[in-house]
C-alpha cells in the first residue's frame, strides 16, 4: 500500500535519520550533548552501545 503524499512529506521532514553503527560519529554526538553536570549519561537508543562506550571512556557514569 502506497503512503499518501502528506505522510511521505512528514516522514522526510521529521528529523535526522541515521541507520547503522554510530561509532564514527560518537565523539561528535557527545560533544553536541555537552556535559551532563553530574557525570551521568543515558544512551536511550543504544543499539550496539557505540555512543555509550565512548561516553564511558570519557568518564561518564551510566544514568539510572
Amino acid at each position: 500500500m502506497a503512503a499518501s503524499a502528506g505522510a511521505e512529506a512528514q516522514r522526510r521532514s521529521s528529523g535526522v535519520r541515521y541507520i547503522g553503527n554510530k561509532a564514527r560519529v560518537a565523539d561528535a554526538i557527545l560533544d553536541l550533548a555537552g556535559d551532563p553536570g553530574d557525570g551521568r549519561f543515558v544512551d536511550a537508543f543504544c543499539g550496539t552501545g557505540s555512543v555509550a562506550a565512548v561516553a564511558a571512556s570519557r568518564g561518564r557514569q551510566p544514568g539510572r
